[in-house]
């Protein structure tokens, strides 16, 4: 049975595109959590505290076989929340940043930085009232999120 050049491109793309992205969190054995919180989020009722709290029980509910500290070099799992001025709208962005080398365009030099290998992000709209909660959650969903990627990336 002969295939399809389409569809053996796509199987040849589908292969490729899947190996380029595979095993983002391979090997990630320490992690610290870094908190940026907008002035306005806070006023939503949270603080930097709950967050980290939030995002601790989570990686310890989720991951509990990865270390919690800050000992260089690390990866950082980043939350950034930024709200509007009246607290009806938030971004919530997840973030896993590892050190990582890059190599120059002419690939002599090779530069050595942070490199995100995860993220989510999510917008989110409401009251006032309900919008910490709708934060939590969020934040709740991405680190469940991050936990089944670590645990594919590291069997």
């Amino acid at each position: 049975m002969r295939l399809s050049a389409l569809v053996c491109a796509m199987l040849c793309l589908f292969t490729t595109t899947k190996s380029a992205y595979a095993q983002q969190l391979a090997d990630l054995q320490h992690i610290a959590i870094v908190i940026d919180l907008s002035k306005e989020t806070e006023r939503v009722g949270l603080t930097k505290q709950s967050v980290t709290d939030t995002v601790l029980v989570g990686l310890k509910r989720g991951a509990p076989k990865l270390k919690i500290d800050s000992t260089p070099p690390v990866s950082v799992f980043y939350v950034k929340i930024t709200s509007v001025v009246d607290g009806t709208a938030s971004f919530v962005a997840v973030d896993v940043v590892r050190p990582g080398e890059i190599a120059g365009d002419k690939g002599s030099n090779v530069y050595s930085g942070s490199v995100p290998v995860w993220h989510r992000g999510s917008l989110l709209t409401g009251s006032t009232d309900t919008l910490a909660s709708q934060i939590r959650e969020s934040i709740n969903d991405a680190v469940a999120a991050f936990a089944a990627q670590y645990h594919k990336d590291n069997p």
